[in-house]
């Protein structure tokens, strides 16, 4: 790919800092989309967890919307970050992502 100066072309911070959400240095910056794909039993629950765990702890989420099919087999691991039931969906209903949408933004001034 080449790349092609401009001249002239100046950007200007406009005030919307694109991570306004503070998380320590050694989690991931918010707003993050993370995909786990692995083998059956590899600690993809486990690590997402824990991951979840970690961010509610330091203040860096206040909500978490779930979309997974194998949610209620690993409520034991999950149960400490009470998930609202109202927050889970499946990765199979085409409805469950526009709702989450629909609510992020009835949120997005708190």
């Amino acid at each position: 790919m080449k790349t092609k100066s401009i001249p002239n072309l100046k950007f200007k911070d406009l005030g919307n800092d694109a991570f306004s959400v503070p998380t320590p240095p050694e989690h991931i910056s918010l707003n993050s989309v993370i995909l786990l794909v692995a083998k059956k039993q590899s600690g993809k629950t486990f690590f997402a967890s824990n991951l979840m765990n970690q961010l509610k702890q330091v203040k860096a989420c206040d909500r978490i919307f779930v979309i997974s099919d194998t949610f209620n087999s690993n409520k034991k691991m999950m149960e400490h970050l009470n998930i609202d039931r109202e927050d889970l969906f499946s990765p199979n209903d085409p409805k469950d992502i526009p709702e989450i949408t629909k609510r992020i933004e009835a949120e997005t001034d708190d």
